[in-house]
């Protein structure tokens, strides 16, 4: 085997190990936010009108549904990144085999 062999074998080695870990990125999740309730019962808090944790209770959904945006884009953008991993990792392993062909002669 030549030098240029070993290299092969270290990019696809490398790219398979970085395939690995963006699929193992991708499945990870923030959890959503959970509002603690108060404490006390039956009491109503307003304030002009309004409850006293009404904006606290917007912000936990608009909040959340951030979360679940960063989840969708996080787990799509690390399969796009494993399969072209992926995709590297076969493109290395044809370099090789062709430089191995071509040692042969």
């Amino acid at each position: 085997m030549t030098p240029l062999s070993y290299i092969w074998i270290l990019f696809v080695i490398i790219f398979l190990f970085l395939a690995i870990f963006s699929f193992i990125r991708a499945s990870q999740k923030i959890d959503k936010f959970n509002m603690s309730q108060r404490p006390s019962k039956n009491v109503t808090v307003k304030i002009a009108g309004s409850e006293l944790d009404a904006p606290l209770k917007n912000f936990v959904v608009d909040f959340n549904k951030y979360i679940d945006s960063y989840n969708k884009s996080n787990l799509c953008q690390n399969r796009i990144a494993g399969f072209g991993y992926i995709a590297a990792a076969l493109i290395s392993l044809i370099s090789l085999l062709i430089e191995l062909k071509i040692s042969i002669k």
